[in-house]
Protein backbone atom coordinates (compact mmCIF):
# COMPACT_ATOMS: atom_id res chain seq x y z
CA UNK A 1 0.00 0.00 0.00
CA UNK A 2 1.48 3.33 -1.11
CA UNK A 3 1.17 6.29 1.21
CA UNK A 4 -0.04 9.51 -0.46
CA UNK A 5 1.52 12.58 1.15
CA UNK A 6 0.25 15.09 -1.41
CA UNK A 7 -2.37 16.19 1.12
CA UNK A 8 -0.28 15.39 4.32
CA UNK A 9 1.30 17.89 6.71
CA UNK A 10 4.65 19.33 5.62
CA UNK A 11 6.50 17.97 8.70
CA UNK A 12 8.30 14.64 8.27
CA UNK A 13 6.50 11.76 10.01
CA UNK A 14 9.12 9.67 11.87
CA UNK A 15 8.40 6.30 13.53
CA UNK A 16 10.84 4.89 16.09
CA UNK A 17 10.48 1.22 16.97
CA UNK A 18 12.42 -0.36 19.85
CA UNK A 19 11.48 -2.57 22.75
CA UNK A 20 13.67 -0.49 25.11
CA UNK A 21 12.08 2.73 26.36
CA UNK A 22 15.52 4.23 27.09
CA UNK A 23 16.56 3.86 23.46
CA UNK A 24 13.34 5.49 22.33
CA UNK A 25 13.88 8.44 24.67
CA UNK A 26 17.47 8.86 23.44
CA UNK A 27 16.33 8.88 19.81
CA UNK A 28 13.49 11.32 20.48
CA UNK A 29 15.91 13.63 22.25
CA UNK A 30 18.32 13.38 19.30
CA UNK A 31 15.66 14.37 16.72
CA UNK A 32 13.69 16.81 18.88
CA UNK A 33 15.25 19.89 17.23
CA UNK A 34 14.50 18.66 13.68
CA UNK A 35 10.82 19.58 13.78
CA UNK A 36 9.77 16.07 12.78
CA UNK A 37 6.51 14.55 14.05
CA UNK A 38 7.84 11.62 16.10
CA UNK A 39 5.90 8.45 16.95
CA UNK A 40 7.18 5.51 19.02
CA UNK A 41 6.19 1.90 19.50
CA UNK A 42 7.84 -0.91 21.44
CA UNK A 43 7.01 -3.74 19.02
CA UNK A 44 6.71 -4.53 15.36
CA UNK A 45 3.04 -5.48 15.80
CA UNK A 46 2.16 -2.11 17.27
CA UNK A 47 4.18 -0.37 14.56
CA UNK A 48 2.17 -2.12 11.82
CA UNK A 49 -1.08 -1.00 13.45
CA UNK A 50 0.16 2.59 13.54
CA UNK A 51 1.29 2.42 9.89
CA UNK A 52 -2.20 1.27 8.93
CA UNK A 53 -3.70 4.35 10.64
CA UNK A 54 -1.51 7.20 9.37
CA UNK A 55 1.18 7.93 6.77
CA UNK A 56 4.76 7.56 7.99
CA UNK A 57 7.74 8.83 6.00
CA UNK A 58 10.72 7.30 7.82
CA UNK A 59 11.03 4.24 10.08
CA UNK A 60 13.97 3.55 12.37
CA UNK A 61 13.62 0.10 13.91
CA UNK A 62 15.73 -1.97 16.22
CA UNK A 63 16.75 -5.30 14.71
CA UNK A 64 16.37 -7.45 17.81
CA UNK A 65 12.94 -7.29 19.47
CA UNK A 66 10.80 -9.90 21.20
CA UNK A 67 8.01 -11.36 19.13
CA UNK A 68 8.25 -9.92 15.58
CA UNK A 69 11.88 -9.15 14.82
CA UNK A 70 12.97 -5.92 13.21
CA UNK A 71 13.78 -7.76 9.94
CA UNK A 72 10.27 -9.27 9.80
CA UNK A 73 8.64 -5.95 10.59
CA UNK A 74 10.64 -4.04 7.97
CA UNK A 75 10.01 -6.69 5.30
CA UNK A 76 6.28 -6.46 5.98
CA UNK A 77 6.43 -2.63 5.93
CA UNK A 78 8.34 -2.71 2.60
CA UNK A 79 5.59 -4.82 1.07
CA UNK A 80 2.66 -2.75 2.32
CA UNK A 81 4.19 0.76 2.32
CA UNK A 82 7.01 0.70 -0.25
CA UNK A 83 7.43 4.50 -0.28
CA UNK A 84 8.36 4.61 3.40
CA UNK A 85 12.11 4.95 3.98
CA UNK A 86 13.31 2.21 6.31
CA UNK A 87 16.41 2.30 8.61
CA UNK A 88 17.61 -0.22 11.12
CA UNK A 89 19.54 -0.20 14.40
CA UNK A 90 21.73 -3.23 14.89
CA UNK A 91 24.53 -4.63 17.01
CA UNK A 92 27.59 -6.37 15.66
CA UNK A 93 26.21 -9.73 16.64
CA UNK A 94 23.15 -9.13 14.44
CA UNK A 95 25.18 -8.36 11.27
CA UNK A 96 24.02 -11.44 9.34
CA UNK A 97 20.38 -10.74 10.19
CA UNK A 98 20.92 -7.12 9.20
CA UNK A 99 22.18 -8.15 5.78
CA UNK A 100 19.07 -10.32 5.39
CA UNK A 101 16.87 -7.41 6.47
CA UNK A 102 18.58 -5.14 3.95
CA UNK A 103 17.79 -7.64 1.18
CA UNK A 104 14.19 -8.42 2.18
CA UNK A 105 13.19 -5.06 3.63
CA UNK A 106 15.06 -2.81 1.20
CA UNK A 107 16.76 -0.92 4.00
CA UNK A 108 17.87 2.62 3.20
CA UNK A 109 20.54 2.73 5.96
CA UNK A 110 21.58 0.84 9.04
CA UNK A 111 23.27 2.15 12.18
CA UNK A 112 25.43 0.14 14.50
CA UNK A 113 24.95 0.45 18.22
CA UNK A 114 26.16 2.62 19.80
CA UNK A 115 25.38 5.05 16.94
CA UNK A 116 27.17 8.24 15.92
CA UNK A 117 24.64 10.98 16.61
CA UNK A 118 25.94 13.39 13.94
CA UNK A 119 26.00 10.63 11.34
CA UNK A 120 22.45 9.62 12.27
CA UNK A 121 21.18 13.21 12.14
CA UNK A 122 22.81 13.75 8.75
CA UNK A 123 21.45 10.47 7.35
CA UNK A 124 17.98 11.27 8.60
CA UNK A 125 18.21 14.74 7.09
CA UNK A 126 19.11 13.23 3.70
CA UNK A 127 16.27 10.72 4.02
CA UNK A 128 13.87 13.58 4.84
CA UNK A 129 15.01 15.46 1.72
CA UNK A 130 14.37 12.36 -0.34
CA UNK A 131 10.90 12.10 1.17
CA UNK A 132 10.19 15.70 0.28
CA UNK A 133 11.50 15.23 -3.28
CA UNK A 134 9.38 12.10 -3.72
CA UNK A 135 6.35 13.91 -2.32
CA UNK A 136 6.90 16.89 -4.63
CA UNK A 137 7.39 14.52 -7.56
CA UNK A 138 4.11 12.76 -6.78
CA UNK A 139 2.40 16.12 -6.37
CA UNK A 140 3.68 17.31 -9.74
CA UNK A 141 2.74 14.03 -11.40
CA UNK A 142 -0.72 14.26 -9.91
CA UNK A 143 -0.99 17.89 -11.02
CA UNK A 144 0.20 16.92 -14.51
CA UNK A 145 -2.40 14.18 -14.76
CA UNK A 146 -5.09 16.55 -13.50
CA UNK A 147 -4.07 19.26 -15.95
CA UNK A 148 -3.84 16.75 -18.79
CA UNK A 149 -7.33 15.54 -17.99
CA UNK A 150 -8.58 19.12 -17.82
CA UNK A 151 -6.82 19.86 -21.11
CA UNK A 152 -8.40 16.81 -22.74
CA UNK A 153 -11.76 17.92 -21.42
CA UNK A 154 -11.20 21.46 -22.68
CA UNK A 155 -10.03 20.16 -26.06
CA UNK A 156 -13.07 17.94 -26.33
CA UNK A 157 -15.31 20.84 -25.35
CA UNK A 158 -13.45 23.11 -27.78
CA UNK A 159 -13.90 20.59 -30.58
CA UNK A 160 -17.62 20.46 -29.85
CA UNK A 161 -17.77 24.26 -29.82
CA UNK A 162 -15.72 24.49 -33.01
CA UNK A 163 -18.01 21.98 -34.73
CA UNK A 164 -21.07 23.85 -33.47
CA UNK A 165 -19.60 27.23 -34.43
CA UNK A 166 -18.54 25.92 -37.83
CA UNK A 167 -22.04 24.62 -38.37
CA UNK A 168 -23.46 28.01 -37.35
CA UNK A 169 -21.07 29.81 -39.70
CA UNK A 170 -21.91 27.43 -42.53
CA UNK A 171 -25.62 28.00 -41.93
CA UNK A 172 -25.05 31.76 -41.76
CA UNK A 173 -22.95 31.66 -44.92
CA UNK A 174 -25.64 29.60 -46.67
CA UNK A 175 -28.30 32.07 -45.52
CA UNK A 176 -26.17 35.00 -46.71
CA UNK A 177 -25.53 33.28 -50.03
CA UNK A 178 -29.24 32.61 -50.37
CA UNK A 179 -30.09 36.19 -49.41
CA UNK A 180 -27.46 37.50 -51.82
CA UNK A 181 -28.78 35.29 -54.63
CA UNK A 182 -32.30 36.44 -53.84
CA UNK A 183 -31.11 40.05 -53.83
CA UNK A 184 -29.42 39.57 -57.21
CA UNK A 185 -32.56 37.92 -58.57
CA UNK A 186 -34.69 40.79 -57.27
CA UNK A 187 -32.22 43.25 -58.79
CA UNK A 188 -32.39 41.50 -62.18
CA UNK A 189 -36.16 41.26 -61.99
CA UNK A 190 -36.39 44.98 -61.17
CA UNK A 191 -34.14 45.86 -64.10
CA UNK A 192 -36.11 43.65 -66.48
CA UNK A 193 -39.41 45.02 -65.18
CA UNK A 194 -38.24 48.57 -65.85
CA UNK A 195 -37.10 47.48 -69.31
CA UNK A 196 -40.50 45.88 -69.91
CA UNK A 197 -42.24 49.12 -68.93
CA UNK A 198 -40.04 50.94 -71.44
CA UNK A 199 -41.04 48.40 -74.08
CA UNK A 200 -44.71 49.05 -73.33
CA UNK A 201 -44.09 52.76 -73.91
CA UNK A 202 -42.20 52.14 -77.15
CA UNK A 203 -43.87 49.10 -78.74
CA UNK A 204 -42.39 49.56 -82.22
CA UNK A 205 -39.13 47.94 -81.15
CA UNK A 206 -40.46 45.31 -78.77
CA UNK A 207 -37.56 43.50 -77.08
CA UNK A 208 -34.99 46.15 -78.08
CA UNK A 209 -33.72 46.56 -74.52
CA UNK A 210 -33.24 42.83 -74.00
CA UNK A 211 -31.45 42.42 -77.34
CA UNK A 212 -29.13 45.34 -76.61
CA UNK A 213 -28.45 43.95 -73.12
CA UNK A 214 -27.53 40.50 -74.39
CA UNK A 215 -25.32 41.79 -77.23
CA UNK A 216 -23.61 44.24 -74.87
CA UNK A 217 -22.99 41.39 -72.45
CA UNK A 218 -21.39 39.27 -75.21
CA UNK A 219 -19.18 42.18 -76.28
CA UNK A 220 -18.11 42.82 -72.68
CA UNK A 221 -17.22 39.14 -72.29
CA UNK A 222 -15.30 39.28 -75.56
CA UNK A 223 -13.29 42.20 -74.13
CA UNK A 224 -12.51 40.13 -70.96
CA UNK A 225 -14.21 42.48 -68.51
CA UNK A 226 -14.91 41.39 -64.93
CA UNK A 227 -18.27 39.91 -63.94
CA UNK A 228 -19.44 42.94 -61.95
CA UNK A 229 -18.76 45.28 -64.87
CA UNK A 230 -20.48 42.88 -67.28
CA UNK A 231 -23.57 42.81 -65.04
CA UNK A 232 -23.66 46.62 -64.97
CA UNK A 233 -23.33 46.81 -68.75
CA UNK A 234 -26.10 44.24 -69.23
CA UNK A 235 -28.39 46.17 -66.85
CA UNK A 236 -27.60 49.41 -68.66
CA UNK A 237 -28.51 47.66 -71.92
CA UNK A 238 -31.93 46.82 -70.55
CA UNK A 239 -32.52 50.38 -69.30
CA UNK A 240 -30.61 52.56 -71.76
CA UNK A 241 -33.83 54.05 -73.22
CA UNK A 242 -35.69 54.53 -69.93
CA UNK A 243 -35.32 58.29 -70.34
CA UNK A 244 -37.51 58.15 -73.48
CA UNK A 245 -40.55 57.31 -71.37
CA UNK A 246 -41.18 61.03 -70.76
CA UNK A 247 -40.89 61.95 -74.45
CA UNK A 248 -44.00 62.29 -76.69
CA UNK A 249 -44.91 59.49 -79.10
CA UNK A 250 -44.12 61.53 -82.21
CA UNK A 251 -40.46 61.67 -81.14
CA UNK A 252 -39.85 58.05 -80.24
CA UNK A 253 -41.87 56.13 -82.83
CA UNK A 254 -39.97 57.31 -85.92
CA UNK A 255 -36.31 56.94 -86.98
CA UNK A 256 -34.09 59.59 -85.41
CA UNK A 257 -32.69 60.55 -88.83
CA UNK A 258 -36.14 61.67 -90.00
CA UNK A 259 -36.59 64.19 -87.17
CA UNK A 260 -35.88 67.91 -87.39
CA UNK A 261 -32.84 69.32 -85.66
CA UNK A 262 -35.04 70.73 -82.91
CA UNK A 263 -36.76 67.41 -82.30
CA UNK A 264 -33.44 65.57 -82.38
CA UNK A 265 -32.25 67.92 -79.64
CA UNK A 266 -35.30 67.03 -77.59
CA UNK A 267 -34.61 63.30 -78.05
CA UNK A 268 -30.97 63.93 -77.14
CA UNK A 269 -32.08 64.72 -73.59
CA UNK A 270 -33.09 61.12 -72.87
CA UNK A 271 -29.61 59.94 -71.63
CA UNK A 272 -29.67 62.61 -68.90
CA UNK A 273 -33.33 61.87 -68.17
CA UNK A 274 -32.49 58.17 -67.87
CA UNK A 275 -29.67 58.89 -65.41
CA UNK A 276 -31.97 61.11 -63.35
CA UNK A 277 -34.68 58.43 -63.27
CA UNK A 278 -32.25 56.02 -61.60
CA UNK A 279 -30.62 58.46 -59.15
CA UNK A 280 -32.84 57.26 -56.30
CA UNK A 281 -31.59 53.65 -56.66
CA UNK A 282 -28.04 53.41 -55.20
CA UNK A 283 -27.38 49.90 -56.63
CA UNK A 284 -27.92 51.37 -60.11
CA UNK A 285 -25.51 54.32 -59.68
CA UNK A 286 -22.89 52.86 -62.05
CA UNK A 287 -25.60 51.73 -64.46
CA UNK A 288 -27.00 55.28 -64.53
CA UNK A 289 -23.55 56.65 -65.44
CA UNK A 290 -23.36 54.26 -68.43
CA UNK A 291 -26.85 55.29 -69.56
CA UNK A 292 -25.88 58.97 -69.47
CA UNK A 293 -22.85 58.33 -71.69
CA UNK A 294 -24.18 55.76 -74.17
CA UNK A 295 -24.74 58.40 -76.90
CA UNK A 296 -21.26 59.90 -76.56
CA UNK A 297 -19.17 59.45 -79.71
CA UNK A 298 -15.54 58.38 -79.88
CA UNK A 299 -14.56 61.57 -81.76
CA UNK A 300 -16.33 63.83 -79.25
CA UNK A 301 -19.36 64.62 -81.44
CA UNK A 302 -21.85 62.85 -79.17
CA UNK A 303 -24.04 64.03 -76.32
CA UNK A 304 -24.79 65.09 -73.58
CA UNK A 305 -21.21 65.90 -72.46
CA UNK A 306 -19.14 65.73 -75.67
CA UNK A 307 -16.70 63.21 -74.16
CA UNK A 308 -13.82 61.97 -76.34
CA UNK A 309 -12.17 58.54 -76.64
CA UNK A 310 -11.26 56.82 -73.38
CA UNK A 311 -12.97 59.57 -71.38
CA UNK A 312 -16.19 57.78 -72.33
CA UNK A 313 -16.82 54.82 -69.96
CA UNK A 314 -16.01 51.57 -71.77
CA UNK A 315 -19.44 50.19 -70.88
CA UNK A 316 -21.06 53.16 -72.64
CA UNK A 317 -18.88 52.62 -75.73
CA UNK A 318 -20.06 49.00 -75.78
CA UNK A 319 -23.70 50.05 -75.42
CA UNK A 320 -23.37 52.46 -78.36
CA UNK A 321 -22.32 49.63 -80.67
CA UNK A 322 -24.91 47.16 -79.33
CA UNK A 323 -27.77 49.66 -79.55
CA UNK A 324 -26.97 50.87 -83.07
CA UNK A 325 -26.50 47.32 -84.34
CA UNK A 326 -29.97 46.34 -83.13
CA UNK A 327 -31.59 49.54 -84.42
CA UNK A 328 -29.95 49.01 -87.81
CA UNK A 329 -31.37 45.47 -87.95
CA UNK A 330 -34.93 46.55 -87.07
CA UNK A 331 -34.85 49.81 -89.09
CA UNK A 332 -35.22 52.45 -86.36
CA UNK A 333 -31.79 54.06 -86.75
CA UNK A 334 -32.23 54.61 -90.50
CA UNK A 335 -35.24 54.53 -92.83
CA UNK A 336 -35.01 50.79 -93.53
CA UNK A 337 -33.89 47.58 -91.82
CA UNK A 338 -30.43 46.15 -92.51
CA UNK A 339 -29.16 42.61 -92.56
CA UNK A 340 -26.59 41.75 -89.90
CA UNK A 341 -23.80 41.93 -92.50
CA UNK A 342 -24.99 45.35 -93.61
CA UNK A 343 -25.21 46.49 -89.99
CA UNK A 344 -21.64 45.32 -89.33
CA UNK A 345 -20.45 47.17 -92.46
CA UNK A 346 -22.22 50.33 -91.24
CA UNK A 347 -20.49 50.11 -87.87
CA UNK A 348 -17.07 49.33 -89.36
CA UNK A 349 -17.17 52.44 -91.60
CA UNK A 350 -17.69 54.62 -88.53
CA UNK A 351 -15.00 52.97 -86.37
CA UNK A 352 -12.75 55.61 -84.81
CA UNK A 353 -15.26 58.39 -85.32
CA UNK A 354 -18.64 57.29 -83.98
CA UNK A 355 -17.46 54.08 -82.29
CA UNK A 356 -14.49 52.78 -80.30
CA UNK A 357 -12.32 50.72 -82.72
CA UNK A 358 -11.63 48.07 -80.05
CA UNK A 359 -15.37 47.49 -79.53
CA UNK A 360 -15.95 47.31 -83.30
CA UNK A 361 -13.17 44.71 -83.58
CA UNK A 362 -14.81 42.71 -80.78
CA UNK A 363 -18.19 42.98 -82.55
CA UNK A 364 -16.74 41.75 -85.86
CA UNK A 365 -14.95 38.88 -84.12
CA UNK A 366 -18.10 37.98 -82.20
CA UNK A 367 -20.20 37.90 -85.39
CA UNK A 368 -17.58 35.71 -87.06
CA UNK A 369 -17.64 33.28 -84.13
CA UNK A 370 -21.44 33.19 -84.08
CA UNK A 371 -21.56 32.66 -87.86
CA UNK A 372 -19.11 29.78 -87.53
CA UNK A 373 -21.16 28.29 -84.70
CA UNK A 374 -24.34 28.59 -86.77
CA UNK A 375 -22.64 26.95 -89.75
CA UNK A 376 -21.42 24.09 -87.57
CA UNK A 377 -24.81 23.68 -85.88
CA UNK A 378 -26.76 24.16 -89.14
CA UNK A 379 -28.79 27.15 -87.89
CA UNK A 380 -29.01 30.89 -88.47
CA UNK A 381 -30.25 33.79 -86.30
CA UNK A 382 -32.63 36.28 -87.92
CA UNK A 383 -34.52 39.41 -86.89
CA UNK A 384 -37.73 39.38 -88.97
CA UNK A 385 -41.28 40.71 -89.24
CA UNK A 386 -44.34 38.46 -89.11
CA UNK A 387 -44.56 38.61 -92.92
CA UNK A 388 -41.20 36.82 -93.17
CA UNK A 389 -42.03 34.20 -90.52
CA UNK A 390 -41.94 30.59 -91.72
CA UNK A 391 -42.73 27.21 -90.15
CA UNK A 392 -39.69 25.67 -88.45
CA UNK A 393 -38.27 28.93 -87.19
CA UNK A 394 -37.54 28.93 -83.41
CA UNK A 395 -37.94 32.01 -81.20
CA UNK A 396 -34.76 33.10 -79.43
CA UNK A 397 -36.58 35.75 -77.33
CA UNK A 398 -40.07 36.12 -75.90
CA UNK A 399 -42.76 37.61 -78.14
CA UNK A 400 -44.83 40.19 -76.24
CA UNK A 401 -47.86 42.18 -77.43
CA UNK A 402 -48.04 45.97 -77.28
CA UNK A 403 -50.08 45.77 -74.06
CA UNK A 404 -47.44 43.65 -72.37
CA UNK A 405 -49.06 40.23 -72.78
CA UNK A 406 -46.64 37.35 -73.28
CA UNK A 407 -47.62 35.67 -76.56
CA UNK A 408 -44.85 33.14 -77.13
CA UNK A 409 -41.84 32.13 -75.06
CA UNK A 410 -38.22 31.67 -76.04
CA UNK A 411 -37.66 28.30 -77.72
CA UNK A 412 -41.12 28.05 -79.31
CA UNK A 413 -41.06 26.54 -82.84
CA UNK A 414 -43.37 28.35 -85.25
CA UNK A 415 -45.94 26.58 -87.41
CA UNK A 416 -48.44 27.83 -89.99
CA UNK A 417 -51.39 28.06 -87.56
CA UNK A 418 -49.38 30.05 -85.00
CA UNK A 419 -47.97 32.39 -87.65
CA UNK A 420 -51.48 33.19 -88.94
CA UNK A 421 -52.68 33.79 -85.38
CA UNK A 422 -49.78 36.17 -84.70
CA UNK A 423 -50.59 38.11 -87.88
CA UNK A 424 -54.25 38.49 -86.82
CA UNK A 425 -53.24 39.68 -83.37
CA UNK A 426 -50.74 42.08 -84.91
CA UNK A 427 -53.50 43.51 -87.12
CA UNK A 428 -55.85 43.83 -84.14
CA UNK A 429 -53.11 45.38 -82.06
CA UNK A 430 -52.35 47.99 -84.70
CA UNK A 431 -48.56 47.63 -84.34
CA UNK A 432 -45.89 45.55 -86.01
CA UNK A 433 -44.13 42.69 -84.21
CA UNK A 434 -40.42 41.97 -84.61
CA UNK A 435 -39.41 38.35 -84.09
CA UNK A 436 -35.95 37.09 -83.25
CA UNK A 437 -35.72 33.53 -84.56
CA UNK A 438 -33.33 30.72 -85.24
CA UNK A 439 -33.74 28.96 -88.60
CA UNK A 440 -32.59 25.36 -88.72
CA UNK A 441 -30.88 24.41 -92.01
CA UNK A 442 -32.92 22.25 -94.33
CA UNK A 443 -36.17 23.59 -92.94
Amino acid sequence: MSQDRTQSPSAIQLLLVDDEEAVLRSLKRLFRATGYDIYTTTSGEDALKLLAQRPIDIIISDMRMPGMSGAEFLAHAAKEWPDTIRMVLTGYADLNKTISAINSGHIYRYFSKPWDEEDMRLSLHRAAEQVRLQSENRRLQSLTVQQNNELKSLNAELEVRVVARTSELEQTAAMLDSAYDELKDNYRHTVELLAHLTDLRYSATRGHGRRVAELAKLLAQKLDLDLHTIDNIRSAGFLHDIGKMVLPDELIKVPLSTLSDKDQQRVAKHPRLGEAALMGLPPLKDVAALIRAHHERFDGSGYPDGLVGDAIPLGARILAVAEDFDELCVGTLTKHAHSSDEAIDYLRKRSGSRYDPSVIEACIALKSELSKTREESGSALLCITTQDAEPGMVLVSNLVSSDGMLLLTTGYELNEAVIEKIKRMEHEDGSGYTLQVRLESGE
